[in-house]
């Protein structure tokens, strides 16, 4: 069986560099999206939607430790997913509309009559649900690169275009 798989593999073009480029374009999206709430999204919290510092505090550190647990969950539900679109696919394209509304949903704003702490239950959940869709997209598609290489060069010249276009783009979202 592994002597088909090889011969499998040593059968397959290496990606072109437009694909390698297309794909490390793809880390765009995401990424920005994550600078910019990793530069903006306490100051927004404080200054905008004026919860105090203790509970912005508290919803960036239940962001954070929630991320650390659904990141490796999505990572084994998307290793195990079977479907026509592949193991990858359906979590992209699925994630990104809930993905969308999460980030959108980050930056709604109350009047100062609503509560701190009506506040803190909302964006606790929107920061909750914006992370794990965020997962659903940057796990699969991390996942996908050695699924698309055929030799160990392909697969670190992709990560190399995907860093790149991460590195732009978190510049670029950070300066806007």
């Amino acid at each position: 069986m592994e002597n088909a798989q090889l011969l499998i593999d040593t059968q397959q073009k290496p990606l072109s560099r437009v694909k390698k480029w297309i794909y490390g374009l793809g880390e765009c999206g995401v990424y920005s999206g994550s600078v910019i709430v990793g530069f903006f999204l306490q100051t927004f919290l404080l200054e905008v939607a004026g919860l105090s510092p203790y509970l912005a505090g508290v919803i960036l550190l239940i962001g954070n430790l929630w991320d650390g647990i659904s990141a490796p969950a999505i990572g084994k539900l998307s290793d195990s997913t079977r479907s026509i679109w592949g193991r990858r696919r359906p979590w992209l394209l699925l994630s990104a509309l809930p993905f969308a509304l999460g980030y959108s949903s980050l930056w709604i704003t109350f009047s100062r009559d609503i509560s701190q702490y009506t506040k803190f239950l909302y964006y606790i959940l929107v920061v909750i649900f914006y992370n794990t869709f965020g997962n659903c997209i940057s796990v699969p598609y991390g996942a996908m690169t050695p699924e698309l290489s055929v030799s160990y060069n392909d697969s670190t010249l992709l990560t190399m275009t995907r860093s790149i276009c991460s590195i732009i783009s978190g510049v670029v979202a950070a300066f806007i």
